[in-house]
């Protein structure tokens, strides 16, 4: 689990805007594990699911839910403080 957003892999939005960057910045959440685990199966990632509990103060900002659909989020700070909310067990995902 690293927590890297897509800018800090080099990815950049295109064509560029500045709303397109800041979500390139952010780290993909999912406000359900039926939905992180679609989106998982969808897009060939896994085996691994975490579940974060980010506690009141944690220096990680969350956007409200982007997508109703999907319930996909953005988190945004240290890939330290987010992996210090995971909250075990992890969860195993089928993969295809």
């Amino acid at each position: 689990m690293d927590f890297l957003s897509y800018w800090d892999l080099g990815k950049r939005p295109r064509p560029y805007t500045p709303k397109g960057e800041e979500a390139y910045k952010g780290v993909s959440a999912f406000d359900t594990e039926e939905h992180a685990r679609a989106n998982a199966l969808k897009h060939g990632l896994g085996p691994l699911l975490a579940r974060l509990e980010i506690p009141d103060g944690a220096p990680i900002r969350v956007t409200p839910v982007r997508n109703l659909l999907t319930g996909h989020q953005n988190l945004y700070g240290a890939p330290s403080d987010m992996l210090s909310c995971i909250v075990q067990p992890l969860i195993v995902i089928e993969t295809r």
